[in-house]
Order: structure tokens, then sequence, then C-alpha cells
């Protein structure tokens, strides 16, 4: 089940907010998603992001490259993203002005 619905949107632009994975595992590597690649897709968004998996040690969570910061589930997402900060620096890529 979704946490977020699909049709919930956080980003209007690509390279704001990827999803990204760790490990406990040192060689662990998965390629980070775009989180505006992502929504296209129209799956909505797990309530797993942020829960490390106790069997893989694997964890997903969001970061978004405007504020530098990493966001442990779909909560502190959906909160950040409508943050007056972040939603300055999005509308400053939106209509494409330097930051």
């Amino acid at each position: 089940m979704a946490w977020a619905p699909p049709d919930e949107i956080f980003v209007k632009a690509p390279k704001i907010v990827f999803i990204c994975y760790k490990s406990d595992d040192p060689q662990f590597y998965k390629e980070p998603e775009d989180l505006f690649d992502v929504q296209k897709r129209k799956e909505g968004l797990s309530s797993d992001h942020g829960k490390k998996d106790k069997k893989t040690g694997e964890q997903s969570y969001f970061r978004c490259e405007l504020c530098e910061c990493d966001l442990m589930s779909v909560i502190t997402l959906r909160t950040h993203s409508k943050g007056s900060q972040h939603v300055l620096k999005a509308l400053d890529i939106e209509l494409g002005t330097p930051l």
C-alpha cells in the first residue's frame, strides 16, 4: 500500500529529490532514483521508505539536493517539500533562474 497516493506531487522538476539506498553491507550499491521520474510512474510511495529491512540491512531514504538534507520517511519528505526555503529554491529551478 502506498503511503503517498499516486497523484501526490513532491517535485515539479528533475534532479531535486532522489530516492537513495544504503546498507550495512559495504559491497551494497543501488543507483539512486530521481523522485521526479518515480512520480511519473504514478505508483505512489510506500510507507517502507526510511525503514531498514531487518533481513538485508538495506534502507531507502530521500535526499533533497537543493537543501542538502536526508529525509527518512514520506512524512518528513512531505513536510520538507512544503517548507518555505525548499519551495523558494525549487521555484528557482522550475523557472530556470540560478540559485
